[in-house]
């Protein structure tokens, strides 16, 4: 399940995989959640992902961070973005089966040695949130 703007979506493909690493990296940065995040994940749905232009997680990683910004100007934002993407699609090419290997295997108690963790920007709370997108149940 995915929660997006307090709703709860199943994983159905890998278009919610790119919206949860969005949503995760917009949300890093602090900003309120309803009034700043969830309406510029939703823009960025629409003006890449619901047309086709970025349909996965490699192609958001490799996707032009200045085309980005237009939706959210933010550059640590995308950079977490791409990052986070660049990492999870080295794990398999079906973006669902990546992130929830990921969530599976990524563990709170090294959480900074992890290859999520490590990067700049994506702290604790980023990190159990992709875990918990992830399918993995983090009160435990």
């Amino acid at each position: 399940m995915y929660v997006h703007a307090g709703t709860m979506y199943p994983l159905r493909d890998a278009f919610d995989v790119v919206l949860m690493v969005v949503d995760a990296a917009f949300t890093s940065i602090g900003l309120n959640y309803f009034t700043a995040v969830v309406p510029r994940v939703e823009e960025f749905g629409k003006k890449f992902v619901e047309n086709g232009r970025i349909k996965s997680l490699k192609e958001l990683a490799e996707a032009d961070i200045n085309e980005l910004r237009e939706v959210w100007r933010n550059k640590r934002s995308w950079s977490i973005a791409r990052y986070i993407a660049s990492y999870l699609s080295t794990l398999s090419e079906d973006d669902k089966t990546a992130l929830r290997a990921w969530a599976g295997n990524a563990k709170l108690e090294n959480w900074r040695e992890d290859p999520v963790g490590r990067i700049k920007g994506v702290g604790l709370v980023t990190f159990q949130y992709l875990r918990m997108m992830g399918g993995v149940d983090t009160d435990a």
